[in-house]
């Protein structure tokens, strides 16, 4: 692009000597007397080639507007020559014709030809079944969509009157590209209004566009810089420009974004209250809109700026600012931001904190539009730096595109992979360079990120763990989520609350999903402090299962399915007692065991081998119970144990436990053989085992199986594993840096880990997705 600009200026300087036009006949001088637009390519192949084998413009073929062009050009094709060729536009009534001029030398032109018509003494025809009109006159064959522009140019060719507009002959003159478009920026056609940067050009004399088909669209142009509407580039033209750096923080659903980018404006004076004293400390302004709203931020460069706001809130650790002091023009934002905050070097202002959230969220976990690959790989077509970025993602330019052509079925076109179109305008020595791209996205592994899909918001705090349960009408993944007023929320996966219920106390453990009427419709079953009560979807109590205990020292409920026939047995433990209900709440009689001798430790388990069930139970004073379906000793443990803090866990033969001691001790079921399998540093409580997968932290060595992982410094939570779809996964959370790490259970980090997160991850998986809150 420079190397254009230079070549221009030069050429500007050898043509101004010149004292008249060149007297022999050149293609621009079969244009129209006013034209709009004029194309120039090296040969009617190349024109073909770019337009026709053009991917992007591929994806249109099958609107209204593809179908009418591929028809209007179609005398394309019997038209066989390697000469230039020219095809200029102007408009005849309310309508766009062009004119192609063509040297006949070397050329061959097959038309069938239906009405002879003259004009002038010379004859021309009209093309068969198509709206055309062909002539040659001077050695230069011409097809032109309007009889009106072909006798003006008959006209003029037997007058001698050549294209006299200086301005357009000198750029046509310096063009060395294969194909260039020419536009005159007073009359521009609509749809160019849509797919250039016209907004921040000058609106006089020429400009001249090199097109290149290269994955999708590249776009190079040229044009004074003179009458630019807009009073805010006029301020920044003649300072040196800086390189755009607000994708660093542009959340990756921002549709539409526009930078300004300088080293310093000096001499600024605004209306707007305190906004020169901002600019005086800034080298990038931006305005971005997102799902949200608009927003606006400044990259500035000291932190004065921050004396005139006053603290107002956090989230996610930033402090939420209110801005009662800088007031922005409506050319940047269209609205008064009350709210800012500081990612980076960049203060960023909206009207609503809601705004200011999705930044940070993004932010924090690195799904800015800086990260994404097909913004990257559309940034090396483009300058290092440049006074203006502006960005938009191609569902706005095709919405545009349909409404100003009147085709509807543009809408209908998937430009999926062709996600956004970047302009890039930079200005020198009384002209605008600018570079447009749209390009075609690589399909890699990069593509594949962490993305927040919701941002749920409670009352109060979290008391309890985030948890997924299905929805049996849609098999959607959804998250239950109680606060610490006893809120129970069950929230949609993109955010949206279904429902709220407030609970007496807080929910022990885990929820179970039952299907208690065995008709494929979920129930929710769990116990509070002193209450077992199941849930229907919408939060209504199922009768008759709701029962209150007196007392409030419940233990999480456990739910036995022998034979997973969806004959639930309800088990619910309190002090050393154990209470085992049928799936009407009815006591099951069979079940003899009934109290221990000392409180009992967490939850029953039941376990499942061959053909036999393992009830297991255990004690505080270290009597670790397993028992028959019907509360018998099925095995006797004759060891007790000194059973620290870590609960019990089981694999599929044996139960885990990790005494005050520290070592992780393994009983089989079956046999009731004891062994010592590992013995962990003192005072760690962070070991967890599933099935084949054991995992443990201590110090900041997580180790999972046999490979050991040594994480930043920090606090870190209990390890946690879950298994999707084949795939262990194993997080922990730093308190300290509040980090999510996830893990594969090879200790493969996922990618773009870790992200933000305060608490336990709980993981899930929906469709190609994985999901954790």
């Amino acid at each position: 692009m420079k190397k254009i600009l230079v070549v221009f200026l030069l050429s500007i300087v050898v043509f101004s000597c010149k004292k008249e036009l060149q007297k022999q006949t050149n293609l621009i001088d079969f244009t129209p007397n006013k034209p709009t637009a004029i194309v120039y390519s090296s040969s009617i192949p190349e024109i073909q080639h770019l337009f026709l084998n053009n991917d992007f413009f591929n994806t249109f073929k099958n609107t209204k507007t593809y179908k009418n062009i591929q028809q209007e050009y179609q005398f394309l094709d019997n038209i066989k020559s390697e000469n230039n060729v020219l095809i200029s536009y102007a408009t005849v009534g309310k309508k766009l014709a062009y004119l192609l001029a063509i040297k006949t030398k070397n050329t061959q032109a097959n038309f069938e030809k239906e009405e002879k018509q003259q004009y002038n003494g010379i004859t021309y025809y009209k093309l068969k079944n198509q709206d055309a009109f062909t002539l040659i006159i001077d050695s230069t064959l011409i097809v032109s969509s309007s009889a009106i522009l072909l006798e003006n140019l008959i006209r003029n060719q037997k007058d001698n009157i050549k294209c006299s507009d200086a301005k357009l002959l000198k750029l046509y003159q310096t063009n060395t590209a294969k194909t260039a478009v020419f536009l005159n920026a007073v009359k521009l056609p609509t749809f160019a209004k849509t797919i250039l940067p016209t907004s921040f050009l000058g609106s006089k004399g020429w400009m001249a566009i090199d097109i290149e088909n290269k994955n999708g669209i590249l776009l190079s142009g040229i044009v004074s810089s003179d009458n630019i509407p807009n009073t805010f580039i006029q301020k920044i033209i003649n300072t040196p420009a800086n390189e755009s750096e607000i994708a660093t923080v542009l959340p990756k659903n921002t549709t539409t974004h526009v930078s300004y980018n300088f080293e310093e404006l000096s001499n600024t004076t605004s209306q707007f209250e305190h906004f020169d004293k901002l600019l005086s400390a800034t080298s990038e302004i931006a305005s971005f809109t997102t799902q949200d709203g608009n927003l606006c931020a400044f990259k500035v460069t000291n932190t004065e700026v921050l004396e005139h706001l006053q603290e107002d809130s956090t989230y996610r650790n930033v402090i939420v600012y209110k801005n009662n002091y800088y007031k922005i023009p409506t050319s940047i934002i269209n609205y008064q931001p009350e709210f800012a905050c500081f990612l980076g070097d960049f203060m960023v202002l909206s009207k609503t904190k809601k705004e200011l959230q999705n930044c940070i969220a993004h932010y924090q976990n690195k799904t800015t539009l800086s990260a994404q690959s097909h913004y990257k790989n559309s940034k090396k077509e483009l300058l290092q730096t440049a006074h203006i970025e502006l960005v938009q993602k191609t569902k706005l330019l095709q919405n545009q595109l349909a409404d100003n052509l009147n085709d509807a079925s543009i809408k209908k076109v998937n430009l999926s992979n062709y996600p956004v179109i970047i302009h890039q305008v930079a200005f020198s020595e009384g002209y605008a360079q600018f570079n447009t791209v749209l390009l075609k996205t690589k399909k890699t592994s990069s593509n594949k990120g962490v993305t927040q899909i919701a941002d749920l918001q409670l009352d109060a705090d979290l008391a309890m763990q985030p948890q997924w349960v299905i929805n049996h009408k849609n098999k959607a993944k959804e998250i239950l989520v109680q606060d610490v007023n006893h809120v129970l929320y069950l929230f949609s996966s993109n955010g949206k609350m279904h429902w709220r219920k407030q609970l007496k106390s807080a929910i022990q453990g885990k929820i179970h999903q039952i299907d208690i009427y065995k008709n494929r419709k979920l129930q929710l079953a769990f116990t509070t402090q002193n209450e077992f009560m199941v849930l229907d979807r919408n939060g209504k109590l199922v009768q008759p299962f709701y029962k209150e205990f007196k007392n409030k020292n419940l233990l999480p409920l456990a739910v036995f399915d022998y034979d997973n026939t969806r004959n639930y047995r309800f088990v619910i433990t309190q002090g050393k007692k154990v209470l085992m209900f049928d799936k009407h709440l009815k006591p099951v009689k069979g079940f003899k065991f009934k109290k221990t001798k000392s409180n009992i430790l967490q939850a029953p388990k039941h376990i499942r081998l061959g053909t036999k069930d393992y009830i297991v139970i255990a004690e505080e004073k270290g009597k670790i119970h397993i028992l028959n379906r019907q509360g018998k000793d099925r095995t006797k443990v004759k060891q007790q144990f000194e059973i620290g803090n870590i609960p019990l866990q089981f694999t599929k033969n044996n139960i885990i436990l990790v005494d005050i001691k520290n070592n992780i001790q393994q009983i089989n079921v079956a046999t009731v053989t004891v062994k010592k399998i590992d013995i962990l540093q003192e005072n760690t409580n962070h070991f967890v085992v599933k099935n084949k997968i054991k995992v443990k932290l201590e110090d900041r060595n997580l180790t999972i199986n046999s490979k050991t992982i040594e994480l930043e410094y920090g606090t870190y939570t209990h390890p946690n594993i879950q298994y999707i779809k084949g795939i262990y996964y194993i997080s922990v959370t730093d308190l300290d840096t509040q980090k999510v790490w996830i893990y594969t259970h090879k200790g493969k980090l996922l990618p773009n880990f870790p992200v933000y997160g305060k608490s336990e991850a709980t993981i899930t998986r929906s469709q190609k997705r994985i999901l954790f809150a």
